[in-house]
């Protein structure tokens, strides 16, 4: 309950975002699709485009549409391949990844999964997220999630001083139906 109102509070006293009094790093702050690096699709995501309309933070936020006919994996991708470089270095294995995200409908949606490191090949990935951080199960609309670093999966060898990959999975069941307008918005560390 204490972390709960914490971040609840956080959120509305603007003056502990200017002043850092939580020690932060952003990975991509998502006001653009193609601002620092471009976001690409994959799977059952299409139509990807910067949402300067419905954001939670900064400008803008990173939209795209799901049809689930677009390949048989039950999940919509959208990853970063090209974004400047990040040393995370001080949050390794200590630190929680927090993004937003947009979800249009929650009949047969399952869940969250974030990938972050030096590659495609080399990254750490989320158990799959399910609660947002005040611990209630996600919902349509916007929710706030995180994951704990040190619980993340390791593939390769990823370089926490060099992180410029970022992925995020929207997975759904097989009757998820098409969907417009889901976003991505502010993913730090």
């Amino acid at each position: 309950l204490c972390k709960q109102e914490i971040m609840l509070m956080r959120r509305h006293w603007s003056f502990l975002r200017t002043t850092n009094q939580f020690k932060t790093r952003v990975l991509h702050n998502c006001n653009t699709f193609d601002g620092n690096g471009t976001w690409t699709i994959g799977s059952d995501a299409e139509n990807i485009t910067t949402d300067t309309g419905n954001f939670k933070e900064g400008t803008g936020s990173v939209n795209f549409d799901i049809d689930v006919s677009d390949s048989v994996d039950n999940f919509a991708v959208m990853q970063n391949t090209t974004l400047a470089a990040v040393d995370l270095n001080d949050f390794a294995n200590n630190g929680y990844i927090r993004l937003w995200v947009f979800i249009p409908s929650l009949p047969n949606f399952s869940n969250i999964l974030i990938r972050w490191g030096s590659s495609s090949t080399d990254y750490w990935q989320s158990a799959i997220i399910e609660a947002d951080v005040y611990g209630r199960g996600i919902h349509t609309g916007w929710n706030y999630l995180e994951t704990k670093w040190e619980d993340a999966a390791i593939t390769s060898t990823p370089d926490p001083q060099a992180v410029d990959f970022i992925y995020v999975r929207f997975t759904y069941a097989a009757g998820y139906i098409d969907q417009t307008s889901a976003r991505v918005d502010s993913i730090a560390i």
